[in-house]
């Protein structure tokens, strides 16, 4: 009998030496296993996860998950590691080490060494459109993202921004969350989590140039307006107050809204407005409604204007004392971007829209002197662009 316990005792040390089965206990300064993650935790593809088999430490590995959500396990095979949480990834490497490697019980563990990014795609109105990356450790909201891209581009709208969410292989799904709301502290639910594979798409709003006679000529939004609201009409006088008020010798009764053609080719519209009648006697109703893409002109000085497919749009002046024609214009504006439609150039005037062909002007042998008209001061030279 006691020779019979002895075997017995010699045959259990033997089997705990070389990890055949488990372990009663650890002595101290015993090799103890990475701590495991939370149970609800699906596996991801891109994940790195750390294998931990007590008194093997042939088996210690690290495996990184691959793209098709495969693990592969030394001895044995091909685990499916994607969507599943890690006890049940264990229990099949534990299976498979008793069967393929002949281990008896063996004590497995498994980890998270590494989480795989999350990523998301922001575009649209933002100052860096690019994709966003985080991990399932972290929380990744659309203003966060945003901010991750540079913040929002000066005329975008974020009242509407749109989420295109397409989870698994289902079918898709589009959100809409006013980020302005959450930005003013009356939505803060707005502001949600972002789900890997979202795509946020941040809408342009209202915004239109004011050139010419102002204080600070530039590009101004509706968001720019005190409150940001959207729902208000944008009109050349709110305009105006944005760029700082009209310059000293501005011409603010011959202010004009160029507004381009629907289609983008055709002679642009031009809407007289006096700013002066407007904004000195309060005559409101004879203020313009701005459009997305429309221009505010105040003619100052002796200057003209050039806008569209130019290299740099702007107010010019003559240098000479002679007036500018239509091709000294473009070329103080830096001549003409790709894609000009030379052929159909609108010179827009007091006494109406004027249609010049400058393609005839750079070719030498057609020159005609007909299609390079002086300008006045105050002429607008809108060049369209080809398609």
């Amino acid at each position: 009998m006691r020779l019979h316990a002895i075997r017995n005792a010699v045959v259990l040390v033997v089997a705990l030496a070389l990890g055949l089965v488990a372990a009663p206990g650890r002595a101290a300064g015993a090799e103890d296993p990475p701590r495991a993650n939370e149970a609800s935790y699906r596996v991801r593809p891109g994940d790195l996860l750390a294998l931990w088999v007590y008194k093997a430490p042939d088996f210690n590995l690290e495996l990184r998950v691959a793209p098709n959500g495969d693990l592969s396990v030394p001895l044995v095979g091909r685990v499916k590691g994607a969507g599943r949480s890690l006890e049940e990834i264990t229990a099949e490497v534990r299976e498979g080490l008793m069967k393929q490697a002949k281990l008896l019980d063996p004590q497995v563990s498994l980890s998270i060494r590494e989480y795989a990014s999350l990523r998301a795609y922001i575009h649209g109105a933002v100052r860096d459109p690019k994709a966003i990356d985080w991990t399932t450790q972290q929380q990744m909201t659309v203003s966060r993202a945003i901010a991750m891209a540079g913040g929002l581009s000066d005329d975008a709208d974020p009242s509407g921004v749109r989420i295109d969410r397409r989870p698994g292989e289902g079918k898709g799904e589009e959100l809409v969350v006013n980020l302005q709301a959450a930005m003013e502290g009356r939505g803060s639910e707005q502001d949600m989590p972002l789900h890997a594979g979202d795509a946020v798409y941040v809408p342009r709003g209202l915004g239109v140039y004011v050139l010419g006679g102002v204080k600070e000529p530039g590009f101004y939004t509706r968001r720019t307006l005190a409150g940001a609201a959207t729902n208000i009409p944008f009109t050349a006088s709110q305009a105006i107050t944005l760029a700082r008020g009209m310059a000293q010798g501005a011409q603010g009764k011959l202010a004009k809204v160029i507004r381009p053609a629907a289609d983008g080719k055709g002679a642009p519209e031009v809407i007289a407005v006096d700013l002066a009648e407007v904004m000195g006697q309060g005559l409101t109703e004879k203020d313009v409604v701005l459009k997305q893409g429309d221009s505010l002109f105040i003619p100052q000085g002796e200057g003209v204007y050039v806008l569209g497919a130019v290299n740099k749009g702007g107010v010019y002046y003559s240098d000479s004392g002679a007036p500018l024609t239509v091709m000294k214009a473009v070329a103080l504006a830096g001549s003409f971007a790709d894609f000009a439609k030379k052929s159909s150039v609108r010179v827009i005037s007091r006494s109406g829209v004027r249609v010049v062909d400058l393609d005839e002007m750079t070719d030498t042998k057609k020159s005609d002197a007909s299609q390079d008209p002086p300008l006045s001061p105050g002429d607008v030279v809108f060049v369209p662009k080809g398609f």
